[in-house]
């Protein structure tokens, strides 16, 4: 080997060395020796940024599971990969506030409550409590833990009863039942106003109203077996262990009412 060739050599050498080298010092073992820089967090011996986690096969960070199935619109990922970010810091609660943000802005509705929970608590976002109230009063159910929220405050008025009628009247069941309930004490209240938000509950599923209604039109002495009967059966479908009880006695009785009839 000649003096030229030998020098070529030793160069090649010098920089193939030089890159493995390099290649070691940012490799994940390398990296995890020093601590990670603010903003990101050790995952598989790698520093990444929250709601991302070190993937071996590809050598690099990627988003985790739900965030990846939230990228491609599943929102219901999108939501869990939120609630699991808030724990996660301050950091962790920037990045919950997008991907709420993403899933609200979808028309996701626990996505819509996420957020507003986020810009109520001031976590990750600057406080603004009516931007947390305009985004609970364009979802149902947020409606319905509003009202109950400020009927713990002590403020059961006009405002409460606007919030279970908005619920009400956007799908949320529960929140036709409890309307008609605070209602039903009012003395202006008409009581076919009452009644019908107790059929939109009970058609809704809570059985209570269901049970409700039947006291209702037996006090109005309207009420016929076969009706009872069927709003005992949507209760009792409802879950609701009382009408399934009474519908139970009622169909245990309705056979021996026939047998003495005949008698």
């Amino acid at each position: 080997m000649n003096q030229r060739s030998s020098l070529r050599w030793g160069a090649n050498f010098f920089f193939f060395c030089a890159a493995l080298i390099g290649a070691q010092l940012s490799s994940p073992q390398a990296l995890a020796k020093e601590q990670c820089p603010f903003g990101t967090w050790l995952s598989g011996e790698t520093c990444c940024e929250p709601g991302s986690e070190y993937v071996a096969s590809k050598n690099q960070c990627m988003p985790v599971r739900p965030e990846r199935r939230c990228a491609m619109g599943h929102l219901d990922d999108c939501v869990a990969a939120a609630r699991n970010l808030e724990q996660h810091g301050k950091v962790g609660e920037g990045y919950a506030v997008e991907l709420y943000r993403f899933a609200c802005e979808e028309g996701h509705a626990p996505g819509c409550r996420g957020l507003a929970q986020l810009y109520e608590d001031g976590r990750g976002v600057e406080r603004d409590g009516r931007r947390a109230l305009s985004l609970w009063e364009e979802d149902a159910p947020s409606c319905t833990i509003l009202a109950h929220l400020l009927t713990k405050q002590g403020a059961v008025d006009s405002r409460v009863l606007t919030l279970l009628a908005m619920g009400c009247h956007r799908g949320d069941a529960t929140a036709c039942g409890e309307y008609a309930d605070n209602i039903a004490t009012h003395a202006t209240a008409q009581k076919s106003t009452v009644v019908s938000y107790l059929e939109r509950a009970c058609s809704g599923g809570v059985g209570s109203a269901c049970r409700a209604l039947i006291a209702s039109e037996r006090s109005d002495k309207a009420l016929s077996p076969a009706r009872e009967r069927e709003l005992l059966s949507r209760a009792c479908e409802a879950k609701d262990a009382e009408a399934c009880t009474l519908l139970g006695q009622a169909s245990y009785s309705a056979p021996r009412r026939e047998i003495q009839r005949k008698d």
